[in-house]
């Protein structure tokens, strides 16, 4: 007997926004981080395929529209929390977007090298480990201690999270 699945297509913005309508915050902050990388492997991988400046201009624009608006939704959520070290973590978005502004003249300018993005992917990833990894352990951690129904379940995240089983 064969069963008939249909062929589903998720998108991320679908998947963020229900996630933000049932409150669950972190997880819709992990999929843009999803959403993020998967943007720059794709112009990573436009690049090493030779795409021409008008393509890698339009996946950079796309990169930029959301990064913009992750950033936007980052910054409120750890505002809203009031977050000992927002400023910091918002000071390092726009150092991000600095990076992005160099990628973008490094292809105007016919520039761009085979290093560049790879470069750019990491600084995404040290970004996350150093600012956005501890912000949002803070913030469970908050959870925890004013003792939210899943304070349990917090506690074992943040658990594994010491031991380098979470990913961000």
């Amino acid at each position: 007997m064969s069963t008939f699945l249909p062929s589903v297509q998720f998108d991320p913005a679908t998947t963020i926004d229900a996630l933000v309508e049932c409150d669950a915050i972190t997880e819709a902050l992990n999929e843009e981080h999803k959403t993020l990388y998967e943007g720059l492997f794709v112009l990573n991988n436009a690049v090493t395929a030779g795409a021409n400046q008008e393509f890698l201009t339009s996946i950079l624009d796309n990169i930029d529209i959301f990064c913009f608006a992750h950033f936007q939704n980052e910054e409120r959520f750890f505002r809203d929390r009031a977050y000992v070290k927002s400023d910091a973590h918002e000071a390092a978005h726009q150092q991000l977007i600095q990076r992005l502004r160099t990628v973008r003249k490094a292809i105007n300018t016919g520039q761009l090298t085979a290093s560049d993005i790879p470069l750019l992917i990491d600084v995404f990833n040290n970004h996350i480990v150093a600012f956005d990894k501890p912000a949002h352990v803070w913030s469970l951690w908050q959870h925890f201690e004013a003792g939210d129904e899943t304070s349990q379940q917090i506690k074992e995240l943040c658990s594994l999270d010491r031991l380098g089983k979470v990913s961000w």
